[in-house]
């Protein structure tokens, strides 16, 4: 995460690795992570205790706390760029035996996968939007008893809105090689919260319309 995805696009690479505990030798790692060959995570045992010695998850944590611009563009680019490969790259949907090659997709039934990835990509803000009125409706039932009655899953609607939301920092700001193959979760808990939010849709305006008189709807 450190070498691969957050020190190529930093400005200053040696205060970054400061920032972080490490020396500024470790700036000629930039752009390598763990399986390039000759790593010295993999390769020097000394080296690597001193890494683990010194990048903790609670110091991790704070470096990303104290450098928020950095975070912010970690989560907006993955968002952006891993986010939409929701059916794995190079996993395939046939055997050996189909006589498809290596990796080929199957295209039945993709259209919504499709118009969730192409929605990721042209306006990734929108997942931010879906999640923070999740967040908020179900928030809001607890101070209204009103909105509560009416839906009655929002405490499964809480949870599952902060679980997606975990899902995604910790798969962005914890792993730097394969991010769009841990977001499978992200991605599972958003369609049951897409498929809540349909159906707290339809329950609302069935319970309009049932207080509706039917003169009122032939008008």
């Amino acid at each position: 995460m450190i070498f691969y995805r957050m020190l190529p696009d930093s400005p200053d690479k040696a205060e970054m690795l400061s920032g972080l505990g490490l020396p500024a030798s470790d700036v000629a790692y930039s752009g390598t992570h763990a399986y390039t060959l000759g790593a010295p995570v993999v390769a020097d045992p000394q080296w690597r205790k001193d890494f683990v010695d010194r990048v903790t998850y609670r110091n991790l944590a704070i470096f990303y706390l104290r450098n928020l611009p950095l975070t912010w563009h970690l989560l907006g680019r993955e968002l952006k760029e891993d986010a939409p490969r929701i059916r794995p790259v190079g996993f395939g949907n046939f055997e050996r035996e189909d006589g498809f090659p290596p990796g080929a997709m199957a295209h039945r039934f993709d259209a919504w996968s499709n118009l969730r990835s192409w929605l990721l990509r042209v306006f990734p803000a929108h997942m931010v939007m879906f999640y923070g009125v999740m967040d908020m409706a179900s928030l809001l039932c607890l101070f209204r008893p009103a909105w509560a009655a009416r839906w009655p899953q929002y405490p499964l609607v809480m949870l599952l809105a902060a679980s997606g939301q975990v899902e995604f920092l910790f798969a962005v700001l914890l792993d730097g090689t394969e991010t769009a193959r841990h977001l499978f979760f992200f991605h599972v808990i958003t369609e049951i919260l897409i498929v809540y939010a349909v159906a707290a849709i339809l329950s609302q305006l069935a319970y309009r319309y049932a207080n509706v008189p039917s003169s009122a709807m032939v008008t």
